[in-house]
């Protein structure tokens, strides 16, 4: 999803891209086709057989196996991703990247009570989130070794039109639209939601500037409960059927600060908007490729 936004920003301001995708995956079908892109199929989980002649600038590693909810805290599907990660900077290491720029997550930090910023320990409780710290600091490391300047950026929720259809608005938009009743938690925790359009463009600035070193946390500017983002979804729908439990899940608030101010970026598409892309979009208005 990411990555797919940060293409199409690239495509925008007449960049071109190599796109490395998985030999068979579901989302192959919604990277654009333009002339400014070219593909390249990896068959299995390494990079080791792609030949690419070209020169390239920057090396965006958004790759990562086993990330949907029934698949995190396999290990065994997990760890193989530590090879994929340190493949992926050995792969700009031989097409002359000057900058190594990878995906991370707010899994890396696990769960605090204060507000989570670059400073905050990472104390994963996942093998998600273990696997994604590992590979972040051992791809800093072979970074470092090359010269190459390194960037890890712990992505918090994101949300859009090729969002999973797992996750928290995925489902609760599927199943308004169905018409069926929804339960949740209590809704008093705190959760914190980036349209892919704004992390596209928050990706596209990394590559632009130069200042941009080490780690970052990549949020919304605003930390919402999730019962207020629940509400407005709520809002767009004639009498959803819903209600919240007793039960008071765990939730986060991030400080996302450091980035916007190095990158000079500021979210443009507000929540309720958002939202309305999704709708529209799953009620066949808008095609995910627009």
């Amino acid at each position: 999803m990411i990555g797919i936004a940060f293409i199409k920003k690239c495509i925008l301001n007449n960049i071109s891209v190599i796109a490395i995708c998985r030999q068979g995956s579901l989302n192959n079908s919604k990277l654009p086709n333009h002339k400014l892109i070219a593909k390249y199929y990896i068959d299995g989980n390494t990079f080791d057989n792609i030949v690419i002649t070209e020169s390239c600038d920057a090396l965006f590693h958004f790759a990562w196996i086993g990330s949907h909810k029934s698949e995190r805290n396999d290990i065994t599907v997990q760890k193989t991703n530590i090879k994929l990660t340190i493949d992926a900077v050995e792969l700009a290491k031989r097409t002359g990247c000057k900058k190594f720029v990878g995906a991370g997550s707010q899994a890396e930090f696990g769960f605090h009570d204060e507000i989570i910023n670059e400073q905050t320990d990472a104390t994963p409780e996942i093998a998600y989130g273990v696997i994604k710290l590992s590979a972040s600091l051992l791809s800093k490391q072979l970074c470092d070794y090359y010269n190459i300047q390194y960037c890890w950026v712990r992505i918090f929720s994101v949300y859009g039109t090729m969002d999973n259809s797992q996750s928290m608005i995925s489902q609760t938009i599927d199943k308004f639209l169905d018409d069926e009743m929804v339960v949740f938690s209590s809704g008093r925790q705190y959760w914190n939601y980036l349209f892919e359009d704004d992390a596209g463009e928050a990706f596209f600035r990394i590559l632009n500037y130069d200042n941009v070193n080490g780690l970052y946390c990549l949020a919304d500017s605003q930390n919402r409960t999730l019962r207020e983002y629940i509400e407005l979804i709520a809002k767009e729908f004639n009498q959803p059927k819903f209600e919240f439990s007793n039960y008071d899940a765990r939730g986060f608030r991030v400080d996302g600060k450091l980035l916007s101010e190095a990158i000079n970026f500021v979210p443009q598409i507000s929540f309720q908007q958002g939202i309305k892309k999704v709708i529209d979009y799953k009620r066949g208005l808008l095609d995910e490729k627009d």
